[in-house]
This record gives C-alpha cells, structure tokens and sequence, in this order.
C-alpha cells in the first residue's frame, strides 16, 4: 500500500516545488554562437487588441555552467541597443565577464522589439545625419514618426518591460534578476514595478533616474557652467585662445 503512494505522492510535490514552469520557446543552438541557444517570442505590438500584428522577439540563452542558482537577464542601453547583440554571449570576454559576475545563473539576453534581430526600425536619413540644425533634427524625426506609422506608440517603456515578463513566461521561469546598464536600469526598475512577484534581484549599473531622459537635455545642460568655468579659466591662464570660446560658451548656456 505505502509503496502504491509514493509515485503519486511525489508527483504532487514536485507540482508544488518553486522552479520552472513549461517553456513555451523552443530552443536551438546559435548558428555562430556556440554553447548559446536562440529562440524566437511572439508577442503583441498592442496588448489590448486594437491594433493587430505582432513582433517576433529574438532571444538568446546561456545555460548556467555549475550549480544552477537562477536566470539573469541582461538589459542593454540606449534606449535602441538590443540586449543579444549589445551582450553578445558568444564564446569570449564578455561571456566570460558576464559569468564571472553572475556564477551559477542562466543568463538571458533577448533584442528589445524595434530593435537588433526584433523587428528593428531604420530610419536612414536620421542614423546617418551629421550636425543637423534645431529645425532639419526636428524634420528628420518628423519623417521617421513617418516611416515608423501608427505603431510608433508602441515602443515605449511599458512595452519593453510587458515583453520582458512576455520572455520570462516563455522560458517558464517564475522569478528572474535583472541586470539593467545606463537606460536598461531604467527599464529593469518599470519591470520590478510592474511584476515585482516576478523578480528575484535587481543590479542596477550606470543608473538613469526614472524622470530621464529629458529630451531637451535640461539635466545635461544645468550642469555644464562649473566644468566650463574651470575649463575656461585655464585656457585663459595658460594664455590660450580657447579660454575666449570657453566663456561664449558658458554665456551662451546662461542665456
């Protein structure tokens, strides 16, 4: 009798251990990255319907090497890095960095959508201008908002941190750390707030303050004056010409 009870009492633990769930990402191995596995998430461009269509996210695992401690996801800059490529997980320095930081986790890195192997989005005119003036920079992301359509208000924030927890539940994992660097830190405290049941750490390097970035630069810029003034006073003490646009500078930002 006791021995009829044990299979099925063990099923029923191990249904009630932590761990992972069923992945829903099939797997395969890196065509030029050994000892990585990619995979695709489809996920919505707009999560309430009503605007159809979807985005294939790549994602790019490193299986953990010794004792499994968890899943880390590696959260790229920018924003408009994407993670896989930005990481790259391939044999080398920075997979031996990334290991030597977080031993014993799987470590995932996948393309934000609009981004790398995401769906990414060019807008050839603006990547490639060179000094644009106040007015050509405001055309040229006029004509970008252009090329990108409707859809461009799907690119936020919120929607990078929903296709996170998209990836997370696919690769069955129930809590994940985070590893967010300069924007990712950004992205990776909207996701602890968004699911903070889904996360187990947060390293935050290079920290963007949530309220940034200001796209007119006005953090930047109130805090110029003081590396100016020095800069400027020795120019002017070495009896150097720059010392006169140093101060035309400061002037200008004064203004």
């Amino acid at each position: 009798m006791g021995r009829r009870l044990l299979p099925g009492l063990l099923v029923a633990v191990a249904l009630f251990l932590p761990g992972k769930a069923h992945a829903a990402i099939s797997l395969t191995p890196c065509a030029d990255k050994s000892g990585v596995e990619c995979g695709t998430v489809e996920v919505p461009v707009d999560r309430s319907g009503a605007v159809p269509g979807t985005i294939g996210l790549h994602v790019e695992v490193l299986p953990a090497s010794g004792v499994p401690r968890g899943t880390m996801f590696l959260i790229a800059g920018g924003p408009g890095q994407g993670s896989a490529g930005s990481f790259n997980l391939a044999p080398g320095f920075n997979r031996d960095l990334m290991r030597f930081l977080f031993p014993g986790y799987t470590l995932v890195a996948f393309d934000n959508r609009g981004t790398g192997q995401s769906g990414v989005i060019r807008c050839p005119a603006l990547q490639t201008a060179v000094n644009p003036s106040v007015e050509e920079d405001a055309a040229l992301a006029r004509d970008c908002a252009a090329i990108i359509g409707p859809q461009r208000v799907f690119y936020a924030t919120r929607d990078h941190a929903e296709d996170m927890d998209a990836v997370r539940a696919a690769l069955g994992v129930a809590r994940i750390g985070l590893y967010g660097v300069s924007y990712g830190t950004k992205l990776a405290v909207a996701y602890a707030l968004a699911h903070p049941a889904n996360v187990e750490r947060v390293i935050l390097d290079s920290v963007v303050v949530p309220t940034y970035p200001d796209p007119f630069d006005r953090n930047v810029l109130t805090q110029m004056p003081p590396p100016l003034r020095m800069r400027s006073t020795a120019a002017w003490g070495e009896g150097k010409s720059g010392g006169k646009r140093w101060r035309s500078a400061i002037a200008l930002n004064a203004s």
